[in-house]
Protein backbone atom coordinates (compact mmCIF):
# COMPACT_ATOMS: atom_id res chain seq x y z
CA UNK A 1 0.00 0.00 0.00
CA UNK A 2 2.77 2.38 0.88
CA UNK A 3 4.52 1.77 -2.46
CA UNK A 4 1.28 2.50 -4.34
CA UNK A 5 0.81 5.73 -2.41
CA UNK A 6 4.39 6.78 -3.13
CA UNK A 7 3.97 6.08 -6.86
CA UNK A 8 0.70 7.97 -7.08
CA UNK A 9 2.06 10.83 -5.01
CA UNK A 10 5.00 11.12 -7.42
CA UNK A 11 2.57 11.68 -10.30
CA UNK A 12 0.83 14.45 -8.41
CA UNK A 13 4.07 16.14 -7.35
CA UNK A 14 5.35 16.08 -10.94
CA UNK A 15 2.32 18.04 -12.10
CA UNK A 16 2.51 20.36 -9.10
CA UNK A 17 6.20 21.06 -9.74
CA UNK A 18 5.68 21.87 -13.41
CA UNK A 19 2.78 24.22 -12.56
CA UNK A 20 4.82 25.92 -9.86
CA UNK A 21 7.73 26.53 -12.26
CA UNK A 22 5.36 28.40 -14.56
CA UNK A 23 3.64 30.21 -11.70
CA UNK A 24 6.85 31.86 -10.55
CA UNK A 25 8.10 32.62 -14.10
CA UNK A 26 7.86 36.41 -14.76
CA UNK A 27 7.93 35.82 -18.51
CA UNK A 28 4.96 33.45 -18.18
CA UNK A 29 3.11 36.07 -16.11
CA UNK A 30 3.73 38.68 -18.84
CA UNK A 31 2.56 36.13 -21.44
CA UNK A 32 -0.71 35.60 -19.57
CA UNK A 33 -1.29 39.35 -19.29
CA UNK A 34 -0.68 39.87 -23.07
CA UNK A 35 -1.82 36.50 -24.36
CA UNK A 36 -3.81 37.85 -27.27
CA UNK A 37 -1.20 40.37 -28.50
CA UNK A 38 1.99 38.19 -28.48
CA UNK A 39 1.68 35.30 -30.97
CA UNK A 40 5.36 34.29 -30.58
CA UNK A 41 4.97 33.74 -26.85
CA UNK A 42 1.70 31.91 -27.46
CA UNK A 43 3.39 29.57 -29.89
CA UNK A 44 6.31 29.04 -27.54
CA UNK A 45 4.27 28.12 -24.48
CA UNK A 46 1.83 26.05 -26.53
CA UNK A 47 4.78 24.00 -27.75
CA UNK A 48 6.20 23.66 -24.23
CA UNK A 49 2.88 22.43 -22.83
CA UNK A 50 2.39 19.99 -25.72
CA UNK A 51 5.84 18.46 -25.15
CA UNK A 52 5.11 18.08 -21.45
CA UNK A 53 1.79 16.31 -22.15
CA UNK A 54 3.46 13.96 -24.58
CA UNK A 55 6.26 13.18 -22.13
CA UNK A 56 3.85 12.50 -19.25
CA UNK A 57 0.97 10.15 -20.16
CA UNK A 58 -0.62 10.78 -16.78
CA UNK A 59 -1.53 14.31 -18.05
CA UNK A 60 -4.44 14.56 -20.47
CA UNK A 61 -4.59 18.30 -21.22
CA UNK A 62 -3.43 21.72 -20.01
CA UNK A 63 -5.52 24.90 -20.07
CA UNK A 64 -4.36 28.50 -19.31
CA UNK A 65 -7.18 31.05 -19.17
CA UNK A 66 -7.10 34.81 -18.74
CA UNK A 67 -9.72 36.19 -16.48
CA UNK A 68 -12.49 37.09 -18.92
CA UNK A 69 -10.11 36.82 -21.84
CA UNK A 70 -8.08 34.49 -24.12
CA UNK A 71 -7.28 30.82 -23.45
CA UNK A 72 -4.38 28.49 -24.24
CA UNK A 73 -5.10 24.75 -24.62
CA UNK A 74 -2.55 21.95 -25.19
CA UNK A 75 -2.98 18.18 -25.29
CA UNK A 76 -6.12 16.16 -26.01
CA UNK A 77 -9.82 17.02 -26.30
CA UNK A 78 -10.14 20.64 -27.15
CA UNK A 79 -12.36 21.92 -25.57
CA UNK A 80 -11.52 19.75 -22.57
CA UNK A 81 -14.52 20.23 -20.29
CA UNK A 82 -17.89 21.88 -20.04
CA UNK A 83 -17.96 25.66 -19.40
CA UNK A 84 -19.77 25.30 -16.09
CA UNK A 85 -17.25 22.69 -14.89
CA UNK A 86 -14.40 24.99 -15.87
CA UNK A 87 -16.01 27.90 -14.04
CA UNK A 88 -16.38 25.74 -10.89
CA UNK A 89 -12.71 24.75 -10.94
CA UNK A 90 -11.57 28.37 -11.64
CA UNK A 91 -13.59 29.56 -8.69
CA UNK A 92 -11.88 26.98 -6.43
CA UNK A 93 -8.44 28.03 -7.68
CA UNK A 94 -9.17 31.74 -7.12
CA UNK A 95 -10.39 30.98 -3.62
CA UNK A 96 -7.05 29.26 -2.94
CA UNK A 97 -5.43 32.66 -3.76
CA UNK A 98 -2.53 31.31 -5.81
CA UNK A 99 -2.05 28.04 -3.94
CA UNK A 100 -2.43 24.96 -6.10
CA UNK A 101 -5.26 22.55 -5.26
CA UNK A 102 -6.41 19.16 -6.50
CA UNK A 103 -10.10 18.80 -7.30
CA UNK A 104 -12.22 16.04 -8.84
CA UNK A 105 -13.47 16.97 -12.29
CA UNK A 106 -15.33 15.74 -15.34
CA UNK A 107 -13.84 16.18 -18.82
CA UNK A 108 -14.58 15.13 -22.36
CA UNK A 109 -13.47 11.67 -23.39
CA UNK A 110 -12.35 10.48 -26.76
CA UNK A 111 -15.75 11.40 -28.08
CA UNK A 112 -17.46 14.72 -27.56
CA UNK A 113 -20.58 13.05 -26.18
CA UNK A 114 -18.64 10.97 -23.62
CA UNK A 115 -17.72 12.44 -20.25
CA UNK A 116 -15.01 10.93 -18.03
CA UNK A 117 -14.16 11.48 -14.41
CA UNK A 118 -10.63 12.55 -13.56
CA UNK A 119 -8.56 14.77 -11.25
CA UNK A 120 -7.52 18.35 -12.02
CA UNK A 121 -4.77 20.49 -10.53
CA UNK A 122 -5.88 24.15 -10.51
CA UNK A 123 -3.81 27.17 -9.57
CA UNK A 124 -4.49 30.91 -9.88
CA UNK A 125 -1.85 33.01 -11.69
CA UNK A 126 -0.74 36.24 -10.05
CA UNK A 127 1.18 39.22 -11.39
CA UNK A 128 3.95 39.08 -8.82
CA UNK A 129 6.15 42.12 -8.10
CA UNK A 130 8.98 42.75 -5.70
CA UNK A 131 6.71 44.61 -3.28
CA UNK A 132 3.48 42.56 -3.46
CA UNK A 133 2.08 39.25 -4.73
CA UNK A 134 -0.01 41.18 -7.23
CA UNK A 135 -3.53 40.57 -8.49
CA UNK A 136 -4.84 37.30 -10.02
CA UNK A 137 -4.55 37.51 -13.80
CA UNK A 138 -5.51 33.96 -14.83
CA UNK A 139 -5.97 30.29 -13.94
CA UNK A 140 -3.95 27.13 -14.88
CA UNK A 141 -5.67 23.72 -15.05
CA UNK A 142 -3.80 20.39 -15.44
CA UNK A 143 -6.25 17.57 -16.19
CA UNK A 144 -5.01 14.03 -15.49
CA UNK A 145 -5.69 11.29 -18.03
CA UNK A 146 -8.75 9.26 -17.06
CA UNK A 147 -7.35 6.32 -19.06
CA UNK A 148 -4.02 6.34 -17.20
CA UNK A 149 -5.82 6.65 -13.86
CA UNK A 150 -8.04 3.66 -14.63
CA UNK A 151 -5.02 1.56 -15.68
CA UNK A 152 -3.16 2.46 -12.52
CA UNK A 153 -6.15 1.64 -10.30
CA UNK A 154 -6.65 -1.68 -12.04
CA UNK A 155 -3.00 -2.50 -11.54
CA UNK A 156 -3.26 -1.72 -7.83
CA UNK A 157 -6.46 -3.72 -7.35
CA UNK A 158 -5.08 -6.67 -9.27
CA UNK A 159 -7.70 -9.46 -9.45
CA UNK A 160 -10.26 -7.07 -7.85
CA UNK A 161 -10.22 -8.97 -4.60
CA UNK A 162 -9.69 -5.54 -3.04
CA UNK A 163 -10.97 -2.05 -3.90
CA UNK A 164 -8.84 1.10 -4.06
CA UNK A 165 -10.17 4.64 -3.62
CA UNK A 166 -8.98 8.19 -3.35
CA UNK A 167 -10.83 9.48 -0.29
CA UNK A 168 -11.12 12.90 1.25
CA UNK A 169 -9.58 12.73 4.70
CA UNK A 170 -11.85 15.35 6.22
CA UNK A 171 -15.24 13.71 5.62
CA UNK A 172 -14.40 10.22 4.21
CA UNK A 173 -16.15 10.74 0.87
CA UNK A 174 -14.88 9.09 -2.31
CA UNK A 175 -13.01 11.41 -4.65
CA UNK A 176 -12.19 8.90 -7.37
CA UNK A 177 -12.57 5.15 -8.04
CA UNK A 178 -13.01 2.74 -10.91
CA UNK A 179 -16.77 2.96 -10.50
CA UNK A 180 -17.94 6.49 -11.48
CA UNK A 181 -21.18 6.16 -9.51
CA UNK A 182 -19.26 5.82 -6.24
CA UNK A 183 -17.84 9.39 -6.43
CA UNK A 184 -19.18 11.51 -3.59
CA UNK A 185 -20.35 8.52 -1.48
CA UNK A 186 -19.20 8.20 2.10
CA UNK A 187 -16.70 5.38 2.48
CA UNK A 188 -15.42 5.87 6.03
CA UNK A 189 -17.58 6.21 9.12
CA UNK A 190 -16.84 8.73 11.89
CA UNK A 191 -15.22 5.92 13.90
CA UNK A 192 -13.00 5.11 10.94
CA UNK A 193 -12.08 8.76 10.52
CA UNK A 194 -10.91 8.86 14.12
CA UNK A 195 -8.60 5.94 13.35
CA UNK A 196 -6.96 7.80 10.45
CA UNK A 197 -7.01 11.33 11.85
CA UNK A 198 -3.61 11.42 13.50
CA UNK A 199 -1.65 8.78 11.63
CA UNK A 200 -0.08 9.31 8.22
CA UNK A 201 -0.71 5.74 7.22
CA UNK A 202 -1.67 2.37 8.64
CA UNK A 203 -4.57 -0.06 8.75
CA UNK A 204 -7.70 -0.84 10.72
CA UNK A 205 -10.69 -3.19 10.56
CA UNK A 206 -14.10 -1.92 9.53
CA UNK A 207 -17.50 -3.57 9.51
CA UNK A 208 -19.22 -3.60 6.12
CA UNK A 209 -22.34 -5.09 4.61
CA UNK A 210 -20.29 -7.99 3.25
CA UNK A 211 -18.61 -8.56 6.63
CA UNK A 212 -15.40 -7.45 8.24
CA UNK A 213 -12.88 -5.69 6.03
CA UNK A 214 -9.26 -4.70 6.38
CA UNK A 215 -8.69 -1.02 5.48
CA UNK A 216 -5.23 0.18 4.47
CA UNK A 217 -4.63 3.89 4.06
CA UNK A 218 -1.83 6.26 3.18
CA UNK A 219 -2.18 10.08 3.09
CA UNK A 220 -1.05 11.97 0.00
CA UNK A 221 1.40 14.83 0.46
CA UNK A 222 0.20 18.48 0.39
CA UNK A 223 -3.44 17.57 -0.03
CA UNK A 224 -6.40 16.49 2.08
CA UNK A 225 -6.67 13.24 0.14
CA UNK A 226 -5.56 9.77 1.04
CA UNK A 227 -5.24 6.51 -0.83
CA UNK A 228 -7.45 3.82 0.69
CA UNK A 229 -7.50 0.08 -0.10
CA UNK A 230 -10.29 -2.04 1.36
CA UNK A 231 -10.12 -5.84 1.37
CA UNK A 232 -12.68 -8.30 2.83
CA UNK A 233 -11.18 -10.44 5.59
CA UNK A 234 -12.65 -13.60 4.07
CA UNK A 235 -10.71 -12.89 0.89
CA UNK A 236 -7.59 -12.35 2.96
CA UNK A 237 -7.90 -15.66 4.71
CA UNK A 238 -8.99 -17.46 1.54
CA UNK A 239 -5.39 -18.36 0.58
CA UNK A 240 -4.86 -19.58 4.13
CA UNK A 241 -8.05 -21.63 3.95
CA UNK A 242 -7.07 -22.97 0.55
CA UNK A 243 -3.63 -23.86 1.87
CA UNK A 244 -5.22 -25.52 4.88
CA UNK A 245 -7.58 -27.51 2.67
CA UNK A 246 -4.78 -28.53 0.34
CA UNK A 247 -2.65 -29.46 3.34
CA UNK A 248 -5.46 -31.55 4.82
CA UNK A 249 -6.09 -33.19 1.45
CA UNK A 250 -2.42 -33.90 0.93
CA UNK A 251 -2.15 -35.13 4.51
CA UNK A 252 -5.16 -37.42 4.06
CA UNK A 253 -3.74 -38.80 0.84
CA UNK A 254 -0.38 -39.26 2.52
CA UNK A 255 -2.05 -41.01 5.44
CA UNK A 256 -3.99 -43.25 3.08
CA UNK A 257 -0.85 -44.03 1.13
CA UNK A 258 1.00 -44.71 4.38
CA UNK A 259 -1.78 -47.07 5.48
CA UNK A 260 -1.63 -48.87 2.15
CA UNK A 261 2.14 -49.05 2.41
CA UNK A 262 1.83 -50.30 5.99
CA UNK A 263 -0.68 -52.93 4.81
CA UNK A 264 1.71 -54.08 2.11
CA UNK A 265 4.55 -54.13 4.60
CA UNK A 266 2.34 -56.01 7.06
CA UNK A 267 1.33 -58.59 4.47
CA UNK A 268 4.93 -59.07 3.35
CA UNK A 269 6.54 -59.04 6.80
CA UNK A 270 4.13 -59.59 9.68
CA UNK A 271 1.93 -62.17 7.93
CA UNK A 272 4.85 -64.56 7.20
CA UNK A 273 5.99 -64.18 10.82
CA UNK A 274 2.50 -65.02 12.09
CA UNK A 275 2.34 -68.02 9.78
CA UNK A 276 5.76 -69.08 11.05
CA UNK A 277 4.53 -68.74 14.64
CA UNK A 278 1.47 -70.90 13.83
CA UNK A 279 3.76 -73.45 12.23
CA UNK A 280 5.90 -73.58 15.37
CA UNK A 281 2.79 -74.07 17.52
CA UNK A 282 1.74 -76.91 15.20
CA UNK A 283 5.19 -78.47 15.71
CA UNK A 284 4.73 -78.13 19.47
CA UNK A 285 1.46 -80.09 19.43
CA UNK A 286 2.99 -82.79 17.24
CA UNK A 287 1.82 -81.87 13.75
CA UNK A 288 5.03 -82.41 11.80
CA UNK A 289 3.27 -82.44 8.42
CA UNK A 290 2.79 -78.65 8.48
CA UNK A 291 3.96 -76.76 5.38
CA UNK A 292 4.02 -72.95 5.18
CA UNK A 293 3.59 -70.99 1.90
CA UNK A 294 6.72 -69.20 0.69
CA UNK A 295 5.52 -65.70 -0.29
CA UNK A 296 8.85 -64.12 -1.20
CA UNK A 297 12.48 -64.90 -1.87
CA UNK A 298 14.02 -62.59 0.71
CA UNK A 299 15.22 -63.41 4.22
CA UNK A 300 11.70 -64.23 5.44
CA UNK A 301 11.16 -66.52 2.47
CA UNK A 302 14.47 -68.26 3.25
CA UNK A 303 13.43 -68.74 6.91
CA UNK A 304 10.04 -70.12 5.83
CA UNK A 305 11.54 -72.57 3.35
CA UNK A 306 14.12 -73.65 5.98
CA UNK A 307 11.28 -74.23 8.44
CA UNK A 308 9.45 -76.39 5.89
CA UNK A 309 12.60 -78.44 5.30
CA UNK A 310 13.10 -78.83 9.05
CA UNK A 311 9.50 -79.95 9.60
CA UNK A 312 9.77 -82.40 6.70
CA UNK A 313 13.05 -83.82 8.03
CA UNK A 314 11.66 -84.15 11.57
CA UNK A 315 8.57 -85.91 10.18
CA UNK A 316 10.81 -88.25 8.17
CA UNK A 317 12.97 -89.08 11.21
CA UNK A 318 9.90 -89.65 13.37
CA UNK A 319 8.44 -91.99 10.76
CA UNK A 320 11.77 -93.75 10.56
CA UNK A 321 11.90 -94.16 14.35
CA UNK A 322 8.27 -95.26 14.33
CA UNK A 323 8.96 -97.88 11.69
CA UNK A 324 12.03 -99.02 13.60
CA UNK A 325 9.95 -99.35 16.76
CA UNK A 326 7.35 -101.36 14.86
CA UNK A 327 10.07 -103.66 13.50
CA UNK A 328 11.52 -103.97 17.00
CA UNK A 329 8.12 -104.76 18.52
CA UNK A 330 7.44 -107.33 15.79
CA UNK A 331 10.81 -108.91 16.48
CA UNK A 332 10.07 -109.03 20.21
CA UNK A 333 6.67 -110.55 19.54
CA UNK A 334 8.22 -113.13 17.22
CA UNK A 335 10.88 -113.82 19.84
CA UNK A 336 8.22 -114.32 22.48
CA UNK A 337 6.28 -116.53 20.09
CA UNK A 338 9.41 -118.55 19.37
CA UNK A 339 9.81 -119.02 23.13
CA UNK A 340 6.16 -119.69 23.90
CA UNK A 341 5.70 -122.35 21.21
CA UNK A 342 8.52 -124.64 22.49
CA UNK A 343 7.14 -124.29 26.03
CA UNK A 344 3.79 -125.54 24.86
CA UNK A 345 5.59 -128.25 22.91
CA UNK A 346 7.68 -129.65 25.72
CA UNK A 347 4.74 -129.40 28.13
CA UNK A 348 2.85 -131.54 25.62
CA UNK A 349 5.80 -133.93 25.50
CA UNK A 350 5.69 -134.11 29.28
CA UNK A 351 2.05 -135.16 29.13
CA UNK A 352 2.96 -137.78 26.47
CA UNK A 353 5.72 -139.04 28.77
CA UNK A 354 3.27 -139.33 31.66
CA UNK A 355 0.73 -141.20 29.54
CA UNK A 356 3.40 -143.55 28.13
CA UNK A 357 4.66 -144.28 31.66
CA UNK A 358 1.16 -145.31 32.65
CA UNK A 359 1.01 -147.73 29.69
CA UNK A 360 4.51 -149.03 30.46
CA UNK A 361 6.09 -147.94 27.18
CA UNK A 362 9.55 -146.90 28.35
CA UNK A 363 10.88 -145.97 24.88
CA UNK A 364 8.16 -143.38 24.21
CA UNK A 365 8.57 -141.94 27.68
CA UNK A 366 12.34 -141.75 27.22
CA UNK A 367 12.07 -140.07 23.81
CA UNK A 368 9.53 -137.51 25.12
CA UNK A 369 11.82 -136.61 28.01
CA UNK A 370 14.78 -136.23 25.70
CA UNK A 371 12.87 -133.94 23.31
CA UNK A 372 11.63 -131.86 26.25
CA UNK A 373 15.23 -131.45 27.47
CA UNK A 374 16.31 -130.47 23.97
CA UNK A 375 13.70 -127.64 23.79
CA UNK A 376 14.74 -126.38 27.21
CA UNK A 377 18.31 -126.07 26.06
CA UNK A 378 17.10 -124.41 22.87
CA UNK A 379 15.23 -121.78 24.85
CA UNK A 380 18.10 -121.13 27.29
CA UNK A 381 20.58 -120.72 24.42
CA UNK A 382 23.45 -122.63 26.12
CA UNK A 383 26.24 -124.16 24.15
CA UNK A 384 25.77 -127.80 25.30
CA UNK A 385 27.12 -130.89 23.68
CA UNK A 386 24.96 -133.45 25.55
CA UNK A 387 21.52 -133.44 26.99
CA UNK A 388 22.50 -135.68 29.88
CA UNK A 389 24.98 -133.46 31.57
CA UNK A 390 26.84 -136.49 33.04
CA UNK A 391 23.87 -138.85 32.96
CA UNK A 392 24.70 -141.69 30.53
CA UNK A 393 21.09 -142.77 30.27
CA UNK A 394 20.51 -140.06 27.56
CA UNK A 395 21.04 -141.81 24.22
CA UNK A 396 20.85 -138.48 22.24
CA UNK A 397 23.82 -136.30 21.48
CA UNK A 398 23.46 -132.67 20.32
CA UNK A 399 26.21 -130.88 18.49
CA UNK A 400 26.27 -127.00 18.47
CA UNK A 401 26.65 -125.62 14.98
CA UNK A 402 29.43 -123.08 14.52
CA UNK A 403 27.30 -121.01 12.13
CA UNK A 404 26.29 -117.90 14.18
CA UNK A 405 23.26 -117.28 12.02
CA UNK A 406 21.57 -120.55 11.86
CA UNK A 407 22.63 -121.95 15.27
CA UNK A 408 21.10 -125.28 14.46
CA UNK A 409 21.04 -128.11 16.90
CA UNK A 410 21.06 -131.37 15.13
CA UNK A 411 19.92 -134.70 16.52
CA UNK A 412 22.25 -137.51 15.45
CA UNK A 413 20.59 -140.50 17.04
CA UNK A 414 21.31 -143.21 19.58
CA UNK A 415 24.84 -143.85 20.84
CA UNK A 416 24.22 -147.53 21.04
CA UNK A 417 21.42 -149.98 20.40
CA UNK A 418 19.04 -151.01 23.09
CA UNK A 419 17.59 -149.44 26.11
CA UNK A 420 16.72 -150.82 29.49
CA UNK A 421 18.58 -152.10 32.48
CA UNK A 422 21.82 -152.84 30.62
CA UNK A 423 21.93 -149.33 29.32
CA UNK A 424 21.19 -147.97 32.75
CA UNK A 425 23.88 -150.11 34.38
CA UNK A 426 26.47 -149.11 31.78
CA UNK A 427 25.54 -145.45 32.15
CA UNK A 428 25.72 -145.81 35.90
CA UNK A 429 29.21 -147.36 35.68
CA UNK A 430 30.27 -144.64 33.29
CA UNK A 431 28.86 -142.06 35.64
CA UNK A 432 30.86 -143.66 38.50
CA UNK A 433 34.00 -143.16 36.47
CA UNK A 434 32.99 -139.64 35.62
CA UNK A 435 33.04 -140.22 31.90
CA UNK A 436 30.97 -138.58 29.23
CA UNK A 437 29.82 -141.15 26.61
CA UNK A 438 29.53 -138.76 23.68
CA UNK A 439 31.66 -139.47 20.64
CA UNK A 440 31.04 -135.85 19.54
CA UNK A 441 32.17 -133.95 22.56
CA UNK A 442 33.12 -130.29 22.47
CA UNK A 443 36.34 -129.13 24.15
CA UNK A 444 36.14 -128.93 27.90
CA UNK A 445 35.02 -125.54 29.11
CA UNK A 446 36.89 -123.51 31.66
CA UNK A 447 36.22 -123.79 35.37
CA UNK A 448 34.17 -120.58 35.36
CA UNK A 449 31.96 -121.84 32.53
CA UNK A 450 31.47 -125.11 34.38
CA UNK A 451 30.39 -123.26 37.51
CA UNK A 452 27.97 -121.10 35.55
CA UNK A 453 26.48 -124.08 33.84
CA UNK A 454 26.18 -125.97 37.10
CA UNK A 455 24.28 -123.05 38.57
CA UNK A 456 21.94 -122.97 35.58
CA UNK A 457 21.43 -126.75 35.77
CA UNK A 458 20.52 -126.54 39.43
CA UNK A 459 17.98 -123.80 38.68
CA UNK A 460 16.46 -125.83 35.86
CA UNK A 461 16.42 -128.95 38.11
CA UNK A 462 14.44 -127.05 40.71
CA UNK A 463 12.09 -125.83 37.94
CA UNK A 464 11.65 -129.45 36.78
CA UNK A 465 10.86 -130.61 40.31
CA UNK A 466 8.24 -127.91 40.59
CA UNK A 467 6.79 -129.06 37.26
CA UNK A 468 6.74 -132.67 38.47
CA UNK A 469 4.96 -131.60 41.61
CA UNK A 470 2.34 -129.83 39.53
CA UNK A 471 1.94 -132.97 37.42
CA UNK A 472 1.54 -135.03 40.55
CA UNK A 473 -1.09 -132.74 41.87
CA UNK A 474 -2.86 -132.78 38.51
CA UNK A 475 -2.85 -136.51 37.80
CA UNK A 476 -3.13 -137.83 41.36
CA UNK A 477 -6.83 -137.25 41.36
CA UNK A 478 -7.32 -139.28 38.16
CA UNK A 479 -5.29 -142.27 39.33
CA UNK A 480 -2.61 -141.76 36.64
CA UNK A 481 1.05 -141.98 37.63
CA UNK A 482 2.87 -138.70 36.95
CA UNK A 483 5.96 -138.70 34.74
CA UNK A 484 9.28 -137.18 35.62
CA UNK A 485 10.26 -134.20 33.54
CA UNK A 486 13.71 -132.75 33.86
CA UNK A 487 17.40 -133.48 33.54
CA UNK A 488 17.36 -136.40 36.09
CA UNK A 489 14.03 -137.89 34.93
Amino acid sequence: MQQSAVAFNSYLENVRGFAWSNFRDFEFQKFVQSMGSNPDALSKYTGDFTIYVNDNPIVWSITVDQLNGFSLRAGNAIPDMLPEEKARIARIAIEASGKGVWVPSTIYGLNADQMEQTLTFAQAIRSISLTSPGPIIGVMMYNLSFYSLDQWFKKVEGDQSNRTYIVKATDGTIVHSLVPAERGESLLSPADLKSVKKAKGGHFYSKRDFGSALVLYEKLERSDWMLVTMMPVKLLIKPVNDFTKSTLLFGSLSLLFSMLLAGVFYSRTITPLKELSKGMKAIEVGNYKVSLPVRSYDELGYITSSFNRMAKEINRLIMKVYESEIIKKNAEIKSLQSQINPHFLYNTLGIIDSLSAIDGDARISFISRSLAKMFRYNISGEDISTMGGGNSTNPFVFVYSEDPVRREIRLFGLRRTGVGASADSEDASAADRGEQHSPWRKPKPSIRNRQNRSDKRRRRSRAGENLEQRHADRFGKTGMAPCKIGRNA
